[in-house]
Parts: C-alpha cells; sequence; structure tokens
C-alpha cells in the first residue's frame, strides 16, 4: 500500500471527504487497484492513495482501511465523510476502521444500480438528476417523474434516504 506523503496535511486543508473504490487490472498485472480519491479546493480529484491487492474482499478492504486511518487519523472524526460503492466488503470495512465518521454511498454508482436493474439509462439519469440538483422542490419534482417512468426505480430510490446522496438535502 501507498499514500501520498502529506496527505494528512492535504486533508485538512480540503473538504472533509475522501471516496474510496476499486478497479480490475488486466495485462499482465491482475488483480484489483484499490484506491483513495479526494476532491482538493478547485473541486479536482486527487490520489492519496492505492493498494494493489489479488482480489477485492473485505480483509483486504479492512487492511488498506486501517493503513489510510494510520497515516491520516483525522479522517476518523464526526463530519468527515468516507463515500464508497459499498460492495465487496468495503461498506463494512469503512464502519469498523472509520467508526466516527460518516459511511455514505456514492451517487454515481446509486444511479447505476437504478439503471442497470430498475429500468435502463432513463431510470438512471433521472436518479443522477436527484442526487445533483440543490432545491428540495425539484428533488421531489425529478422523483415523482422517476416513480411515473419506472415504479420499480422509484421504489428503490425511494428506500435510500435522500440526505445521504442528494445535495438537496
Amino acid at each position: 500500500s501507498f499514500m501520498l506523503p502529506g496527505c494528512d496535511v492535504f486533508l485538512a486543508n480540503s473538504n472533509p471527504r475522501i471516496f474510496l473504490d476499486a478497479t480490475s487490472l488486466k495485462g499482465p498485472y491482475l488483480g484489483q487497484l484499490l484506491i483513495c480519491t479526494a476532491l482538493d479546493v478547485n473541486n479536482e480529484v486527487r490520489i492519496l492513495g492505492f493498494s494493489f491487492e489479488n482480489s477485492e474482499n473485505y480483509e483486504n478492504w479492512l487492511s488498506f482501511c486501517q493503513f489510510i486511518l494510520a497515516k491520516c487519523p483525522d479522517i476518523n472524526k464526526p463530519g468527515f465523510q468516507v463515500v464508497s460503492d459499498r460492495d465487496k466488503g468495503l461498506k463494512r470495512a469503512i464502519s469498523e476502521t472509520f467508526d466516527l465518521a460518516m459511511n455514505l454511498p456514492c451517487a454515481f454508482h446509486l444511479a447505476q444500480n437504478v439503471g442497470l436493474d430498475r429500468g435502463g439509462r432513463i431510470s438512471a439519469n433521472l436518479f443522477k438528476a436527484m442526487s445533483e440538483t440543490f432545491y428540495p422542490d425539484v428533488f421531489n419534482e425529478k422523483a415523482e417523474h422517476l416513480r411515473r417512468h419506472n415504479p420499480q426505480a422509484g421504489a428503490y430510490a425511494d428506500e435510500i434516504d435522500p440526505a445521504i446522496y442528494s445535495n438537496a438535502f
């Protein structure tokens, strides 16, 4: 595992939020790349750390999260947000490692879930619009549009607290 030197200083001067995700490696280097990113003051994505693993699972996520916490202990405090797809053991690893921080789902991945499993691209785009709006009235209009377009997708969205994925709340 590797963390950017000075990541604790960077996080102290940026948004109180990190993003955790993984991607599959192809070609001669097989496995999973676990990655920790954050947004700088210009809203640009910065890589803070990464780890090469043989698979994406709870044990590897727990080890990486503990490594991140050792390098950046200020992440585990009230008001700090850890955003992820919460897949393959990641949600559990986050909740065990960063027990004081907020564990939030990634709106992009939620929109993908709406689109893949519940109505395709239009449903995903409507959910994405719900997450991006800053106005509760507009959020409610988009939510109603999603329910009319695809009741199953609307029901899925209704099960998720909008305060954890929408700018409107």
